[in-house]
């Protein structure tokens, strides 16, 4: 079962800035890459759809300034925003669209998927980083309104976005390692070679963190309690020790 890989993804997750999803009126996705290296630059796009008749939109987006820096903002050039009062700011972890038609009598649109916003970011955290890139409230709200002056329904796609660790290196005493389901909720990890601080951690293949336990170097054995019931798929396993990461591939409950 000894996997010498780590893999992560970008985990597109939905939430709802108003009703329910089947409601929304406009969706705003943040589209970036799932996995980067330290240090490497790449874009996230703020795109749209639903952007019809809109008289003005506001919205911020943030994420962990230790783990990504911004290097630059702006507003694709297309036809209508060359014409269309659009303005783009830019803090530490921070990022601002604003449009306003000033009459407010006639209301601009964009084909579905249009870019709104696009961020050209550097990974400036260290392998093993994540963060989410998400819309905030704390200063300005998410708000998206008709030429009726009806203020829509936004659904907000957020991303998250992780920094490429070193490959894992492979252990003969890892392979003895025993693995036993006691609950869908719950996996004993049994053979563990004491010795050393270690630090386990779960993840399901779409890279959300399951369970983190730290283990004493006495400890030969222990039990990792899941946030969430694994059932069916594989998980993957994480031994962190001091100077070394073990990666292993662990099947899941049945």
């Amino acid at each position: 079962m000894q996997m010498n890989y780590w893999y992560s993804t970008v985990l597109v997750l939905s939430t709802l800035v108003g009703l329910n999803s089947a409601e929304a009126q406009v969706v705003l996705s943040l589209n970036g890459p799932a996995l980067v290296d330290a240090g490497e630059q790449f874009t996230v796009d703020a795109a749209v759809t639903g952007f019809t008749d809109i008289t003005s939109a506001q919205f911020e987006l943030a994420w962990d300034p230790a783990v990504l820096s911004i290097e630059d903002v702006e507003i694709p050039v297309d036809s209508f925003a060359m014409n269309s009062p659009f303005t783009a700011s830019q803090l530490t972890g921070k990022a601002t669209f604003l449009y306003v038609e000033q009459t407010a009598t006639t209301g601009g649109t964009l084909a579905s998927g249009a870019v709104l916003l696009r961020l050209t970011m550097r990974a400036s955290g260290e392998p093993g980083d994540s963060t989410c890139i998400d819309v905030v409230t704390d200063r300005i709200g998410v708000e998206f309104i008709e030429r009726a002056q009806t203020e829509l329904n936004v659904e907000v796609a957020k991303a998250s976005v992780h920094l490429r660790e070193s490959v894992s290196i492979p252990s003969h005493e890892q392979t003895k390692l025993t693995a036993t389901w006691l609950a869908a909720n719950a996996l004993q990890l049994d053979d563990l070679t004491p010795g050393l601080a270690r630090r386990l951690q779960l993840y399901d293949l779409q890279g959300r963190l399951l369970a983190d336990t730290p283990v004493a170097p006495s400890l030969t054995s222990t039990t990792l309690w899941l946030a969430t019931p694994a059932i069916g798929s594989s998980l993957v396993l994480v031994v962190r020790q001091v100077h070394t990461n073990h990666t292993l591939l662990i099947p899941g409950p049945r």
